[in-house]
């Protein structure tokens, strides 16, 4: 259990005894054991990708730099795709930001309940990407108040 967090994690002082431990007690509660066999059983067909185009909430994405399961090229196609988004990176962050960057990512989340008074409407705000790569021009964290300095703001 303890290689399968620190793959999808790239600071590997972030996975302590206890956060393996959690992990494991969440496999085994009961229906995700079952979920787990049944999504390497699923069909291989890839084209439920394409519902995400139906989307139409305010949507937070937040993605890891160094994420190694999903790499974070694959972020920058939602906006494409998601008509109300909000995409934040995360500088040296991996798969799991929950864990890597838990203030971060909290101060994100709050910002975005906050702010998106258009939750459940239908006219989405533009789309907004929060971002320290894909050459977006970087301004400081003007955009979510109060962040620390890897997570810069840029718009698509």
């Amino acid at each position: 259990m303890k290689a399968s967090v620190e793959n999808i994690c790239f600071n590997k002082s972030k996975v302590t005894d206890s956060l393996v431990e959690r992990y494991f007690e969440l496999t085994l509660k009961e229906g995700n054991l079952q979920a787990f066999g049944d999504r390497f059983k699923a069909s291989k067909d890839t084209s439920a990708y394409k519902n995400v185009k139906q989307i139409q909430q305010p949507t937070l994405l937040i993605w890891g730099t160094k994420d190694l399961l999903i790499p974070v090229e694959n972020a920058y196609k939602f906006p494409e795709d998601v008509p109300n988004n909000t995409l934040v990176i995360l500088d040296n962050t991996g798969h799991i930001p929950m864990e890597e960057s838990p203030v971060e990512r909290l101060k994100i989340a709050l910002y975005f309940l906050k702010h998106s008074k258009n939750i459940g409407m239908t006219t989405p705000p533009q789309n907004k990407v929060y971002s320290e790569v894909k050459g977006t021009k970087n301004k400081a964290s003007t955009a979510v108040p109060n962040l620390p300095s890897n997570i810069k703001y840029g718009s698509n």
